[in-house]
């Protein structure tokens, strides 16, 4: 499994392409849509790249629960975990 700092970071700077946005990997309870301005189509992107790059699988159900960096770098921990 992935070092959770390293994670954040990559994700992050994932995030932040996205999003047009420079993302403090530090803050992962800063909200994605309320604090970063995403939209669905934000969101959706997010989850595809997170798809390509980790190898993540992330349902409906799941994608509604990524509210922040936190979230997103949790999926992807225990999805790596689970693997």
């Amino acid at each position: 499994m992935a070092d959770p700092n390293i994670l954040a970071q990559e994700l992050a700077e994932m995030i932040g392409q996205i999003l047009r946005k420079t993302i403090d990997p530090t803050r992962l309870d800063v909200l994605l849509v309320d604090d970063y301005g995403a939209d669905s189509m934000d969101m959706v992107d997010i989850v595809e790249s997170m798809e390509r790059k980790y190898g993540v699988v992330v349902d409906n159900e799941q994608l509604q629960k990524l509210l922040s960096l936190g979230d997103v770098v949790r999926t992807v921990q225990e999805f790596q975990a689970a693997g």
